[in-house]
Protein backbone atom coordinates (compact mmCIF):
# COMPACT_ATOMS: atom_id res chain seq x y z
CA UNK A 1 0.00 0.00 0.00
CA UNK A 2 1.45 3.45 -0.81
CA UNK A 3 1.00 6.26 1.44
CA UNK A 4 -0.06 9.28 0.15
CA UNK A 5 1.89 12.22 0.93
CA UNK A 6 0.76 14.72 3.72
CA UNK A 7 0.77 18.64 3.11
CA UNK A 8 2.97 20.93 5.12
CA UNK A 9 3.28 25.00 4.86
CA UNK A 10 6.63 25.65 4.58
CA UNK A 11 8.47 27.44 7.34
CA UNK A 12 5.59 26.92 9.69
CA UNK A 13 4.04 30.53 7.79
CA UNK A 14 0.58 29.90 7.31
CA UNK A 15 0.78 31.77 4.29
CA UNK A 16 3.33 29.54 2.76
CA UNK A 17 2.95 27.44 0.01
CA UNK A 18 2.25 23.71 0.68
CA UNK A 19 4.93 21.29 0.77
CA UNK A 20 4.77 17.71 0.37
CA UNK A 21 6.33 15.65 3.41
CA UNK A 22 6.55 11.90 3.86
CA UNK A 23 5.83 11.71 7.29
CA UNK A 24 2.46 10.49 8.19
CA UNK A 25 0.42 11.54 11.32
CA UNK A 26 1.21 8.66 13.28
CA UNK A 27 4.70 8.71 12.61
CA UNK A 28 5.08 12.24 13.68
CA UNK A 29 3.33 11.46 17.34
CA UNK A 30 5.72 8.41 17.12
CA UNK A 31 9.04 9.96 17.10
CA UNK A 32 7.70 12.79 19.43
CA UNK A 33 7.61 15.73 16.93
CA UNK A 34 5.52 18.33 17.42
CA UNK A 35 3.89 19.42 14.28
CA UNK A 36 4.14 23.01 13.12
CA UNK A 37 2.19 25.71 14.98
CA UNK A 38 -0.40 27.70 12.82
CA UNK A 39 -0.08 31.33 14.05
CA UNK A 40 -2.73 33.51 13.82
CA UNK A 41 -2.39 36.83 11.63
CA UNK A 42 -3.89 39.47 13.48
CA UNK A 43 -4.34 42.37 10.82
CA UNK A 44 -4.38 45.70 12.51
CA UNK A 45 -7.30 47.30 12.79
CA UNK A 46 -5.77 50.79 14.65
CA UNK A 47 -6.61 52.75 11.25
CA UNK A 48 -9.99 51.50 11.15
CA UNK A 49 -10.72 52.26 14.59
CA UNK A 50 -8.48 55.53 14.36
CA UNK A 51 -11.70 56.32 11.53
CA UNK A 52 -14.41 55.08 13.61
CA UNK A 53 -13.44 57.45 16.24
CA UNK A 54 -12.42 60.22 13.72
CA UNK A 55 -16.40 59.69 12.79
CA UNK A 56 -17.93 58.93 16.29
CA UNK A 57 -16.24 62.70 17.46
CA UNK A 58 -17.66 64.21 14.96
CA UNK A 59 -21.71 63.05 14.79
CA UNK A 60 -21.09 63.57 18.52
CA UNK A 61 -20.43 67.35 18.20
CA UNK A 62 -23.06 67.55 15.53
CA UNK A 63 -25.46 66.45 17.83
CA UNK A 64 -24.26 69.21 20.28
CA UNK A 65 -23.28 66.63 22.72
CA UNK A 66 -20.25 67.17 25.38
CA UNK A 67 -17.60 63.95 25.73
CA UNK A 68 -19.02 63.78 29.15
CA UNK A 69 -22.63 63.63 28.04
CA UNK A 70 -21.77 61.15 25.74
CA UNK A 71 -19.79 58.70 28.01
CA UNK A 72 -23.10 59.02 30.92
CA UNK A 73 -25.22 57.95 27.72
CA UNK A 74 -23.04 55.14 26.76
CA UNK A 75 -21.98 54.24 30.58
CA UNK A 76 -18.17 54.39 30.06
CA UNK A 77 -15.76 56.47 31.47
CA UNK A 78 -14.99 60.30 30.22
CA UNK A 79 -11.32 58.69 29.72
CA UNK A 80 -13.36 55.81 27.36
CA UNK A 81 -14.35 58.80 25.42
CA UNK A 82 -11.11 60.27 24.71
CA UNK A 83 -9.03 57.67 24.14
CA UNK A 84 -11.73 56.69 21.32
CA UNK A 85 -11.56 60.24 20.14
CA UNK A 86 -8.08 60.42 20.31
CA UNK A 87 -7.81 63.17 22.44
CA UNK A 88 -4.85 62.14 24.13
CA UNK A 89 -2.69 63.26 21.84
CA UNK A 90 -2.40 59.87 20.13
CA UNK A 91 -4.35 59.28 16.48
CA UNK A 92 -8.23 59.27 17.22
CA UNK A 93 -9.21 55.45 17.92
CA UNK A 94 -5.86 53.88 17.97
CA UNK A 95 -6.11 53.01 21.72
CA UNK A 96 -9.65 51.77 22.37
CA UNK A 97 -10.49 49.89 25.98
CA UNK A 98 -10.31 46.42 24.53
CA UNK A 99 -13.90 46.08 26.21
CA UNK A 100 -15.34 48.46 23.97
CA UNK A 101 -13.95 47.03 20.69
CA UNK A 102 -16.99 45.07 19.95
CA UNK A 103 -19.75 45.54 17.58
CA UNK A 104 -22.66 46.22 20.29
CA UNK A 105 -20.90 49.29 21.27
CA UNK A 106 -21.23 50.73 18.23
CA UNK A 107 -24.58 49.96 18.20
CA UNK A 108 -24.97 51.82 21.88
CA UNK A 109 -22.94 54.86 19.79
CA UNK A 110 -25.14 54.80 17.57
CA UNK A 111 -28.02 54.60 19.61
CA UNK A 112 -26.96 57.02 21.63
CA UNK A 113 -26.26 59.53 18.90
CA UNK A 114 -29.72 58.31 17.34
CA UNK A 115 -27.98 57.58 14.44
CA UNK A 116 -27.46 54.45 11.77
CA UNK A 117 -24.38 52.33 12.27
CA UNK A 118 -23.69 52.88 8.35
CA UNK A 119 -23.08 56.36 9.45
CA UNK A 120 -19.65 54.92 10.83
CA UNK A 121 -18.50 53.40 7.77
CA UNK A 122 -18.96 56.54 5.56
CA UNK A 123 -17.47 59.61 4.99
CA UNK A 124 -18.42 62.13 7.58
CA UNK A 125 -20.28 65.09 6.36
CA UNK A 126 -23.57 67.03 6.75
CA UNK A 127 -25.06 64.45 3.70
CA UNK A 128 -24.31 61.48 5.86
CA UNK A 129 -25.69 63.03 9.13
CA UNK A 130 -29.10 63.78 7.08
CA UNK A 131 -29.15 60.65 5.40
CA UNK A 132 -28.57 58.52 8.58
CA UNK A 133 -30.23 60.08 11.45
CA UNK A 134 -32.93 58.03 13.19
CA UNK A 135 -34.58 61.11 14.85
Amino acid sequence: MVKKPKNKLQNGSPNAYPVETDKSAKEVSATNETPPKRQKMRPDYGEKYQEIGKRIAYYRRQRGLSQEHLAEKLKCSLSDIKLIEGEYGGEAGREWPKSLKRVGFLFEVAEALELGVPAFFLPPNEETFAKHRTD
